[in-house]
């Protein structure tokens, strides 16, 4: 067979890609492959995938041959700019490329099904490009899991809908939300978790729950008539040895474990039975429905069902080495996302036996401290507002295109705390903010 007549044209065939043409120089001699370059060419491509949180098949990585000169043409132009975006430096590709070495590997999603096929083209040790195909297109490997609009969502955000708050301001009762539901308010105070409900002037406290000793609530959510929580055991780092250090400000936690989720009214009493649990650290827990709870470790999602007792029905893979979790319906259409972070970015998973990244942020700098899945402006659709290390609380609306962020930064930086639910138990949502100064309640 001729060679193609365009650079990397081969690549695409192998994809089953016709999206345009170009043309390229015809070099016609061969050459030997260099193996010698083979190791550190695959450590690039690991990192490459690593930075970018790529699952792949490993065993799937091949190298082989490509004479190419030079190329032009559409196609050349999407890897090129596919390249460029994920930081891979096209201009030696640009220039041409006697003698190249081209190097596949199969992507996978969480549930190690086909993801597409990544491209890399080497000269010598130096990369020249590097990209994925997927359904026939050409794709940057920063373009993680791009949406595929006829699925995942059942609405967007109207944004010429709004609503009107009133906003009270009394001294800060706390810095962090569990959950926000029903008109309750809970948040987590070392060994405890404190209810408030709506007063007329701010929050009232309506209830304590006290832990065991050695046990600390790690994550809450509500239920139909419980509260749910997540008990991890401890030691202090005096108890646990003289290998750990004890801070001026009290004794560090060490030894973590998780050890149980429990079923509780807001006095503590029980209200389910609980659900031991034998496995390592699980970072969070939420209610789906009166009978199902899920609660998140690593990059796994275990779904427990009760029928007069609690069993594992389900095991759900997730990219990110998740620390919280929120479950909510977004779109509206009966089934809930599942809404990630690990600390740095926001995930959102559809799906209910196997689930899919639809759509993920790709912050990179500032850390995700918490966020909370609300409707504020009434259309039926549901927002994600984000709390970052800095202080400041974005806004992001489900739109045509994935999330977007919708009228810039809620709070204003100087160490605020963002939060959105049902504060006042009406059935709408509202929303407040916390500084060290004061507190700010807008329902």
């Amino acid at each position: 067979m001729d060679r193609i007549k365009m650079f990397f044209a081969c690549m695409l065939c192998l994809a089953q890609c016709a999206c345009g043409s170009g043309r390229a120089a015809v070099q016609t001699d061969t050459y030997t492959l260099d193996t010698a370059s083979i190791p550190q060419n695959t450590q690039t491509i690991e990192k490459i995938l690593g930075d970018n949180v790529w699952n792949y098949d490993a065993d799937s990585l091949t190298f082989g041959n490509d004479l190419i000169i030079s190329g032009e043409g559409e196609n050349f132009a999407l890897i090129c700019a596919a390249s460029a975006e994920a930081g891979i430096d096209t201009k030696r590709l640009e220039k041409g490329a006697k003698q190249t070495m081209l190097a596949t590997v199969r992507l996978l999603n969480s549930d190690m099904s086909d993801a597409g096929t990544a491209y890399f083209a080497f000269s010598g040790k130096e990369l020249l490009c590097g990209y994925y195909m997927y359904n026939n297109v050409c794709r940057s490997l920063t373009d993680k899991y791009p949406f595929e609009y006829a699925a995942p969502f059942a609405a967007v955000e109207k944004k010429d809908v709004s609503r009107s708050f009133s906003q009270v301001s009394s001294k800060p009762l706390f810095d962090s939300v569990q959950y926000i539901s029903g008109g309750e308010t809970a948040v987590l105070s070392g060994s405890a978790i404190v209810f408030y409900g709506s007063g007329e002037n701010g929050l009232k406290r309506r209830g304590i729950i006290e832990c065991e000793d050695s046990l600390m609530p790690v994550s809450a959510a509500k239920g139909g008539d419980f509260v749910c929580m997540l008990l991890d055991s401890y030691e202090t780092a005096d108890a646990a040895g003289s290998d750990y250090e004890v801070s001026e400000d009290g004794p560090d936690i060490v030894n973590k474990k998780s050890v149980k989720i429990v079923f509780t009214d807001k006095n503590g009493g029980t209200v389910l039975p609980e659900i031991p649990l034998d496995l390592s650290i699980y970072s969070a827990v939420d209610v789906l429905d009166d009978r199902h709870i899920a609660a998140v470790r690593n990059n796994v999602i275990d779904v427990f069902e009760y029928n007069g007792g609690w069993t594992k029905s389900g095991r759900l893979a997730i990219d990110a080495a998740a620390e919280k979790m929120r479950a909510a319906d977004i779109d509206g259409d009966g089934t809930a996302e599942y809404v990630i972070s690990d600390g740095v970015n926001i995930y959102v998973y559809t799906g209910t036996d196997r689930l899919k990244l639809a759509w993920r942020t790709k912050f990179g700098v500032s850390t995700v401290k918490d966020f909370f899945i609300a409707d504020l402006n009434g259309d039926g659709v549901k927002e994600i507002y984000v709390n970052d290390s800095n202080g400041f609380a974005v806004r992001y609306v489900l739109g045509a295109g994935g999330f977007e962020v919708c009228g810039g930064g809620i709070t204003d930086g100087e160490n605020a705390y963002y939060a959105a639910g049902d504060i006042d138990g009406d059935g709408a949502d509202d929303h407040l903010s916390v500084s060290e100064e004061e507190m700010k309640i807008n329902k």
